[in-house]
């Protein structure tokens, strides 16, 4: 055991912004910083001295684990919280978190955290979000392993089991298109691609390859070759292998009927979120689709039934998926409201748009409320 409670774990190349921004708090809380720096020119480089309590200098291999595992293998802490570089925890939060280790014997060796995407600045719990292993007991041979996506192994390299999730300990992901030069998200996403070749050429198992496959798509999608990302995606939801496994299969299914949608092809679009939904209808994701293809043939009848499916739904349970938060709780109310006021019932689009802003609209979605009900 050791003397001091938390580490935080921190992977670095350049993104002084971010930096400047999180490292301050992160050294003011933490009982150490430690940073593993895998190329960052010197402006960055000095300003991370300034904060860290250690600082190593690894280069960049196109793995993330190797720099991630050196973090953790120099950190003298008994826990430790991995974050990268863009990432973002409030102080008043990594306070709580040292209280909660300091007075409670907790049970497990890692525990996962809800990570949510953001513009620079915003803590909005409604984003999309994804649940990701981040906290881990020191001294336990606990490690990573995976260039990217990278999971964690125990030290005979059995992936963790049974991981609990620290629900009110909210990382806020600021390294999103919004955030970031044109070029700065192409060549993260150009990176991303790369290594994800890699570990499909590599991987030992069908499940493996499927996963990397399915990540390849939405890289692809995101640094705009959509028809690539579609292609993939359509191989990928038609596998037996992927049928049979019900979450991955649902996962593919929301990511390829919004991606047909976004790309104009809505009865395809169409078709898929329909498909989809036969396995589980539960996804506010797959009903907010259809609401959007029927909003854009003026089917206004149609379109309100879809929505109000999606507001019976729940954030569903499986902690390996990817949710945008909003699609459950004010976003189809949005739409909702949208429908009634194109369909001439403004007395019921107020209604929904009321509830849209009590369930927590962001700024965008509240500035277009306003714009309709003005009349602009």
């Amino acid at each position: 055991m050791f003397e001091k409670l938390l580490a935080i774990c921190m992977i670095v190349k350049n993104r002084k912004p971010f930096l400047e921004l999180n490292l301050p708090v992160f050294a003011k809380i933490a009982d150490e910083l430690v940073i593993v720096d895998t190329g960052s020119n010197k402006d960055t480089l000095d300003f991370c001295r300034k904060n860290a309590t250690r600082i190593y200098e690894q280069a960049w291999e196109n793995d993330f684990s190797k720099p991630r595992n050196l973090s953790l293998k120099k950190a003298r802490a008994n826990w430790l919280l991995v974050l990268d570089s863009d990432e973002f925890v409030s102080e008043e939060l990594l306070v709580k978190l040292k209280a909660l280790l300091a007075e409670n014997e907790l049970p497990n060796d890692v525990y996962a955290v809800p990570v949510y995407n953001n513009k620079v600045g915003s803590f909005n719990i409604n984003a999309q979000f994804t649940l990701k292993q981040r906290l881990i007991r020191n001294h336990k041979g606990i490690h990573f392993t995976g260039k990217i996506l990278e999971s964690l192994v125990d030290k005979q390299n059995k992936h963790i089991e049974n991981v609990f999730v620290i629900e009110d300990f909210h990382v806020m992901h600021w390294g999103v298109p919004d955030n970031l030069a044109k070029e700065d998200w192409a060549s993260k996403k150009e990176r991303n691609i790369f290594i994800l070749r890699q570990e499909v050429e590599e991987a030992s198992t069908d499940i493996e390859k499927n996963r990397y496959l399915y990540q390849l798509a939405v890289n692809y999608f995101e640094k705009g070759e959509q028809e690539k990302a579609v292609a993939l995606l359509s191989e990928l939801i038609n596998k037996k292998e992927v049928c049979q496994n019900k979450y991955f299969y649902l996962d593919i299914g929301v990511k390829l009927a919004r991606y047909l949608l976004i790309m104009g092809k809505l009865v395809q679009g169409e078709k898929v979120a329909l498909e989809v939904l036969e396995r589980d209808r539960n996804r506010a994701e797959l009903w907010n689709t259809l609401g959007l293809i029927s909003l854009g043939r003026k089917e206004w009848d149609k379109a309100l039934g879809f929505f109000k499916e999606s507001i019976k739904t729940h954030l569903p349970q499986n902690a390996g998926a990817d949710y945008l938060v909003a699609e459950y709780t004010y976003l189809n109310r949005f739409y909702l409201g949208f429908t009634c006021f194109f369909k001439g019932e403004p007395a019921e689009a107020k209604k929904w748009f009321e509830e849209s802003i009590a369930r927590g609209a962001n700024k965008s979605t509240k500035a277009k409320i306003e714009n309709i009900m003005e009349g602009r």
